[in-house]
């Protein structure tokens, strides 16, 4: 299907610190149309799964701006220029948001988060046995509530719209397929 599109042209209408928008141009080969299609090119992130030695999975709750609502969800962040792989970003978000560790993180599978209009992708890890080591360490403007649930209680909330967040239910989703589990 690919090979029905040839590329145009390319400009940006927009950047800040997390992101860019732009609108590139395609001419659709079948029929000799021309068309923008708009793509927010943003980095690359982490979601980590904390799950403790007890069985208990870590979720934070803060607030989003996007929704203007308290959300759930797990740990996670953009993969900075400091971090060498996806799983140092990963063990360093876990250790900011939460004060936690672990030895064994597991990479459970990468998503993209919305192809039509995103270029970036989410490395989901599981953080088994974590334990904690230390202090949050968050920035100025985050404010982060941790609580702990039994590992039974996450599909209940999924599906009450407790945890609403496509990301962290992807997350979930994966871990289901890693423990064998069918969907």
């Amino acid at each position: 299907m690919k090979d029905k599109w040839t590329f145009l042209t390319s400009h940006v209408e927009f950047t800040d610190r997390i992101l860019k928008i732009r609108h590139d141009r395609y001419l659709f080969n079948e029929d000799n149309t021309e068309k923008d299609y708009t793509v927010i090119d943003t980095c690359d992130w982490v979601n980590i799964l904390p799950v403790t030695e007890d069985g208990m999975v870590i979720l934070i709750k803060q607030y989003r701006h996007g929704t203007g609502e308290d959300v759930i969800e797990i740990p996670g962040g953009v993969i900075e220029g400091k971090d060498i792989s996806p799983e140092i970003a990963a063990r360093r978000e876990l250790l900011e948001e939460t004060g936690y560790s672990s030895a064994e993180f597991i990479n459970l599978g990468t998503v993209r988060p919305n192809p039509a209009i995103q270029n970036n992708k989410c490395y989901m890890y599981l953080a088994r046995n974590a334990f904690k080591s230390g202090c949050q360490s968050l920035d100025s403007h985050e404010e982060i509530d941790l609580f702990f649930v039994p590992k039974k209680e996450i599909a209940p909330m999924i599906c009450s719209g407790k945890i609403n967040h496509s990301l962290v239910i992807d997350a979930f989703c994966l871990l289901m397929l890693y423990e064998g589990k069918e969907i």
